[in-house]
């Protein structure tokens, strides 16, 4: 497991140097570390937040590399498994957290590829997220940033 989130670490550090082929190779490697060493059932948890881990990581390069088509193909099954992982453990806030965020980057990754309408329609999504979330818990303060940033950000496009 460690090697998987070293590789991941890589990858992060290649895309921000603007490495993004590099970084790729190294998500990669981490995909074949994951299926070789993660339980084999296809149900575990832990295989399935590995998997997020690395299509996660993989959204953020081809986003950063601008390939919005990539990203974009990356983001809509994730946030499919993420809101999977949400209702199997509906105690641990992280998987419907990390859904809400990859809502409001699709709609960045929309907006930047032409599909105004689609933005709009991801990040009203991510908004609902974070206010459904707000009435059973404070939000973080991080939370609470990127609420309304895409609050501001769905100002600019909805008038659109």
């Amino acid at each position: 497991m460690f090697f998987i989130e070293l590789y991941r670490k890589l990858a992060m550090a290649a895309s921000d140097a603007g490495r993004f082929g590099e970084a790729l190779e190294y998500m990669r490697k981490a995909e074949r570390m994951q299926a070789s060493v993660v339980c084999p059932d296809p149900e575990c948890l832990a295989k399935t937040w590995f998997h997020n881990e690395i299509a996660g990581t993989r959204a953020d390069i081809y986003a950063a590399a601008k390939n919005r088509t990539a990203a974009i193909a990356e983001i809509v099954p994730l946030i499919a498994s993420e809101e999977a992982l949400a209702k199997r453990d509906p105690d641990n806030r992280t998987p419907a957290n990390d859904a809400t965020e990859r809502y409001a980057q699709l709609a960045r990754c929309y907006f930047a590829d032409g599909q105004a309408e689609s933005g709009v329609q991801a990040l009203k999504i991510a908004l609902e997220r974070y206010n459904a979330a707000a009435t059973q818990y404070p939000l973080t303060p991080v939370q609470e940033r990127r609420r309304r940033a895409d609050l501001d950000l769905l100002a600019v496009h909805a008038g659109n």
